[in-house]
């Protein structure tokens, strides 16, 4: 074998090794795990404490990166199957709903005429457009178990527009899968499914948590 290979290879079990002797005793304070932060490639939350196997990989993954003088894009197309290689070159575009698996409505629809919809589609929401998909709202099963207890009978009447949400949180397709996870679970509250527009705000899919949990993130 090559003295330099040789080298490399010595140093990345050096680096493992200990991170993950660290790691396992629980032996990981402030300091480190700022580091890691630094260090995980924009993959949320692997370095938790609570979370040793997710910080022991990013240790592993930038061990390699260092050692072997790899890029993050470099060290993902090497790894494409890997959780991490998935986090880093997985964008919103590869795991998003289209076409016909879109959950779309109007705003003058009635509610109770959307409820197939809702049902049928699976993705827990409706998109609400205008004629062109303009992006204009969402409609939650959530949403409607509240418009229920609020209107009961009176909900026979109601279009979704007035009762859904508007101005809601929404992806671009050529966004990072990850980020989509991320804005997910930006406050004031989780949600679990996110619209994806194009630069004009026209829908043109759907990325939920479902899909990017299935897709192995």
């Amino acid at each position: 074998m090559d003295n330099s290979v040789a080298s490399v290879d010595h140093d990345v079990w050096v680096v493992l090794k200990v991170a993950r002797s660290e790691v396992g005793r629980g032996k990981v304070d402030r300091e480190s795990i700022e580091q890691g932060r630094e260090y995980q490639m924009g993959v949320p939350e692997v370095t938790e404490v609570a979370d040793p196997p997710s910080l022991s990989q990013a240790f592993v993954a930038v061990a390699i990166m260092q050692a072997k003088n790899l890029t993050k894009e470099e060290y993902a197309s090497n790894h494409p199957a890997g959780r991490i290689g998935k986090r880093l070159i997985f964008k919103v575009e590869d795991v998003m709903k289209r076409g016909e698996e879109l959950p779309l409505c109007r705003e003058d629809d009635l509610i109770m005429e959307q409820l197939v919809e809702l049902s049928v589609k699976s993705c827990g929401c409706l998109i609400v457009v205008d004629d062109q998909k303009h992006l204009l709202g969402t409609f939650t099963d959530g949403d409607l178990r509240r418009s229920l207890k609020a209107h009961g009978e009176k909900i026979f009447s109601l279009t979704v527009g007035e009762m859904c949400h508007r101005s809601p949180r929404s992806i671009s397709a050529d966004a990072r899968a990850v980020e989509a996870m991320q804005k997910m679970e930006d406050p004031p509250s989780p949600i679990t499914f996110l619209p994806v527009v194009d630069d004009n705000n026209l829908v043109i899919g759907l990325v939920t948590l479902h899909g990017l949990v299935s897709a192995g993130l």
